[in-house]
């Protein structure tokens, strides 16, 4: 049994903190409509990972809704802001351990708890000690997916909301609710165990596993013979035949590669006539060199000898012009020279002897002219003949220039026409090499198939063997549930003993209830008229469609609680008689109630009862663990469920 029992609901509003007992085993909440009845069992099933009705209370002024309530061996507080899609869980045991996380209601790709728990729903389940549940899809485990159900799933069991009390409890309207309800009812059941469920899982795991490693081996065998190959043998040939290919290609490589050595000798020739053609370019450059230094010093000599020239005439000239005149200022500096003693036959600015000086200065001069004749005549002969090596050294150097050009011509072209012929062969060579060290490669992993292939045989064999046993184990544990066709008949006449008690119209006393094993919808047969037999859908008024619901929701609790069955043990039912006038159906009114209070006391003992409705009906024992709270919209003494609110 999943044990849960709610203690106090708090609403965190703008202007006040509402709490909301619910320790008794029954709570029964009555009162007029707009006073916010349906909004606590809306916002129960909210902490518990519903929806809420956005009705203008509680869009207004609702902040957060927190439910304090144990789960299992666990003291547990949900807390949930308003439009939000996760859920602070808070929970601590008897020995003092305790947790917070914050569960979204919709599964995470992350665990947030364990490694198995990704949303509320696993983690309610983990509260309550169970894992999350998968059940397979149906009966046919050959082709059976397993379904995950969650913790909303059984909420349909245990919550009837007054919106669709009256429409399919057995979520019909829906293809993926549908099936997840009969889900639920075969779990419930226990028309399929939770170890039934392990092995059609393991089952499933393994035939998938033995399906692909059997494709896996086909694949192989394919590909093996499309390349040609049947065993292990004859890729061993072909991988000695490939490698005495690669060593012949690597001893031709060193052949080529030492032969290289031998063949670029040829061109040495070649290269010391360059040699030495650099060397004497170089000599006949630094010589060419020297030439034109000494050249360049001999025409500088010579025009400062022709300028030396112009000089001895100039002072020739001078002294000519100037020899005799009697100065009487200094014209150097202007001074008087009338006053100034000389001795005869001196020269008064300078004081030379005339006599002496006149002979000399005109000797001194031719000398000098003739002297500076001859020399230059010498340098001109000095710069002639330089001029006639520099031009045969020019000569000289154009020659072996242009000839050492084309020795390295000739060197390039030889170097040119042997490498490349020796690097295309070498890289031909290295391509053979890479290809055939590729194809061994190849060879080695083709060689792996058959033994791979083998293993996997192997392999299959032992699935194959696991499968067999596996079904056995299943057919075991599905001969074993006859339990659930017990359990299944204790429905059908729990839930006809409930409809007889509470006095639904329509119901006999010879009629038979009838659970369809494959809908999992009751039928009510009349025995004595086939073509009276009906069901939810065909029940008539929308009254009556409500108290078919109920009754069943109640019987299914009877027999969950007699059975010790996994069902949480609550139930919310807001307005049970939805659609049915209390002064024309008074009986069934009072028949109801008097039913739900008889139950409450005996197998219902231990489930907890929360009734909402409009009008109130006390149970007669005064014992029993019973609150009732009368509500208003506003009223002060019977306030609504905020308290302040009135209204918009």
């Amino acid at each position: 049994m999943m044990n849960i029992h709610f203690n106090f609901l708090f609403l965190q509003c703008k202007r006040s903190k509402e709490k909301i007992d619910l320790t008794s085993q029954i709570s029964f909440f009555y009162g007029q409509i707009s006073s916010g009845k349906s909004s606590i069992a809306k916002l129960i099933d909210y902490c518990l990972g519903g929806e809420v009705e956005k009705t203008p209370a509680i869009n207004k002024e609702l902040i957060s809704a927190t439910l304090d309530l144990v789960i299992g061996d666990y003291q547990v507080i949900l807390e949930r802001t308003y439009e939000t899609n996760k859920i602070q869980c808070t929970w601590m045991n008897d020995l003092g351990e305790q947790a917070t996380v914050l569960a979204p209601v919709i599964p995470e790709d992350k665990a947030i708890w364990s490694d198995n728990i990704f949303s509320l729903s696993d983690l309610l389940f983990y509260l309550l000690g169970k894992s999350p549940i998968k059940i397979a899809s149906n009966q046919n485990i050959d082709e059976a997916a397993l379904n995950r159900l969650s913790f909303r799933n059984f909420m349909w069991y245990c919550y009837l909301d007054q919106q669709h009390l009256d429409s399919s409890f057995f979520r019909l309207e829906d293809t993926m609710r549908k099936r997840n309800s009969r889900a639920i009812q075969k779990y419930i059941l226990k028309f399929s165990s939770e170890k039934l469920t392990e092995l059609e899982e393991e089952y499933i795991k393994t035939k998938e596993e033995r399906s692909a490693k059997t494709v896996t081996v086909s694949e192989l065998k394919q590909f093996l013979k499309k390349v040609g190959y049947d065993s292990i043998s004859e890729i061993e040939k072909d991988i000695k035949n490939t490698h005495t290919e690669l060593e012949k290609n690597k001893v031709e490589k060193k052949k080529m590669e030492g032969g290289y050595l031998m063949e670029t000798h040829s061109s040495d020739q070649t290269r010391a006539e360059i040699q030495n053609l650099t060397r004497k370019i170089d000599e006949i450059t630094e010589a060419l060199s020297d030439l034109q230094r000494t050249l360049e010093d001999q025409v500088s000599l010579r025009a400062e000898l022709i300028t030396s020239k112009f000089k001895l005439a100039r002072t020739e000239t001078v002294v000519n012009i100037l020899s005799g005149v009697d100065f009487e200022n200094c014209p150097s500096c202007g001074s008087s020279l009338k006053d100034k003693f000389t001795e005869p036959d001196h020269c008064k600015l300078c004081n030379s002897d005339l006599k002496n000086n006149e002979v000399n200065t005109s000797e001194n001069a031719e000398i000098i002219r003739l002297d500076l004749d001859s020399r230059i005549k010498d340098i001109d002969d000095s710069i002639l003949n330089h001029k006639k090596s520099v031009s045969r050294q020019q000569k000289q150097l154009t020659t072996l220039t242009e000839r050492k050009s084309f020795f390295e011509i000739r060197l390039a072209e030889e170097l040119k026409n042997y490498e490349s012929i020796f690097l295309s062969n070498i890289r031909n060579i290295d391509r053979n090499v890479a290809t055939l060290q590729e194809r061994i490669k190849g060879y080695q992993k083709l060689k792996e198939f058959p033994s791979e292939i083998k293993k996997l045989e192997e392999n299959i064999d032992l699935l194959i063997l696991k499968e067999a046993g596996l079904r056995r184990d299943i057919e075991e544990e599905r001969a074993n549930l006859k339990l659930a066709d017990q359990l299944i008949k204790d429905l059908e006449n729990t839930f006809l003993e409930t409809l007889k008690t509470i006095g639904l119209p329509g119901i006999k006393d010879e009629d038979a209830v009838i659970i369809n094993r494959v809908t999992w919808e009751p039928m009510i047969i009349d025995k004595e008229d086939e073509q009276g037999n009906w069901n939810f859908h065909n029940a008539g008024s929308l009254g009556k469609k409500t108290l078919f619901n109920v009754c069943f929701m109640l019987s299914i609790h009877i027999v969950a609680s007699r059975h010790k069955l996994e069902l949480p043990n609550f139930m919310i039912i807001d307005t049970p008689m939805k659609n049915i006038d209390k002064e024309v159906n008074e009986i069934i009114f009072k028949r109801f109630f008097d039913y739900l209070y008889i139950i409450a006391e005996g197998e219902l003992d231990n489930t907890q009862i929360i009734i909402i409705d409009n009008v109130f009906i006390a149970p007669n024992n005064k014992n029993l663990s019973f609150y009732s709270r009368f509500m208003t919209p506003d009223n002060d003494q019977n306030p609504p469920l905020i308290s302040y609110y009135r209204g918009s």
